[in-house]
């Protein structure tokens, strides 16, 4: 299976007025990981910058004024997905994160922008995605003994014995590798 484990973090929660500013992903082909990128992304609209977003990813605006322009981070991004074989149209990567349609949406909305939501997004990603919140849900619904005190990535990690200590709580980098360690956990069970 091609695996897509993505986090972003953006200036608002609307993918249609805010824009992605911390964007990572891991991504594996059965099992083997094959390539792992974080970008901190300049946007473009700033007047559309929700001073709730940057409090929640602590982030300010003079540090997005440091953050590579859109168009370096979509280089870079074409860059790496170009490595990817998808040599079968049916063998895409499958997206995979926490609350994972919001990344998507956001991720969808960026390619669009520069009218490549067809030519790139469709190419390599598959339309069935993978939400590990989902998961985390129907293990705290089946299994009554597991309850953590909140659906927060963190507390679900906690709760199933991760020690979020080591983790970048609230970047996209620190969030995707502990959405992939929940991930394995739930699958492995």
């Amino acid at each position: 299976m091609k695996q897509f484990f993505i986090d972003v973090e953006t200036t608002g929660m609307d993918y249609k007025i805010h824009e992605i500013i911390d964007l990572s992903y891991q991504v594996y082909d059965d099992g083997e990981h094959r390539l792992s990128a974080a970008h901190y992304i300049r946007p473009d609209r700033w007047d559309s910058i929700d001073p709730e977003a940057l409090a929640y990813n602590g982030y300010t605006r003079n540090q997005l004024l440091t953050f590579q322009f859109q168009s370096s981070f979509l280089t870079g991004l074409l860059c790496n997905l170009s490595i990817l074989d998808v040599p079968d149209f049916k063998d895409k990567y499958t997206i995979i994160g926490w609350r994972v349609k919001f990344d998507i949406d956001f991720l969808r909305e960026f390619f669009r922008s520069y009218n490549l939501d067809k030519a790139i997004f469709d190419y390599y990603f598959s339309a069935d995605y993978i939400d590990v919140y989902q998961l985390a849900m129907r293990k705290a619904v089946l299994n009554s003994a597991w309850k953590p005190k909140d659906m927060h990535l963190s507390t679900v990690a906690e709760a199933l014995g991760i020690d979020v200590f080591n983790y970048q709580l609230h970047t996209s980098a620190g969030d995707v590798k502990l959405c992939r360690d929940v991930y394995n956990i739930l699958i492995n069970e």
